[in-house]
């Protein structure tokens, strides 16, 4: 029996949601994702997230340094690691 998708609910900073909504540049991966994110963050910067956008991101994040890779760090990985409890 499966279970039902986990979800996680977050809240960015206003500089975190103002990158997130800024234009993402390119087509495919997180280009796509990145959109589909900002329409979803509701006025008080909260979204929901499930299992499998944490997994894409955090492969994102782990990429060889670059800016886009910056760019998906300093919007989610505060609070990908507070839900990993990871110190």
């Amino acid at each position: 029996m499966s279970r039902p998708p986990r979800k996680a609910t977050i809240t960015l900073d206003a500089a975190q949601a103002a990158d997130l909504r800024a234009p993402w540049n390119g087509a495919g991966g997180f280009q796509t994702l990145g959109p589909a994110l900002a329409g979803r963050l509701n006025r008080t910067n909260e979204i929901e997230l499930d299992d499998e956008e944490v997994g894409i991101i955090i492969r994102h994040m782990s990429y060889v340094s670059s800016g886009f890779r910056d760019r998906v760090r300093h919007i989610f990985r505060n609070h990908l690691t507070a839900l990993m409890n990871v110190p």
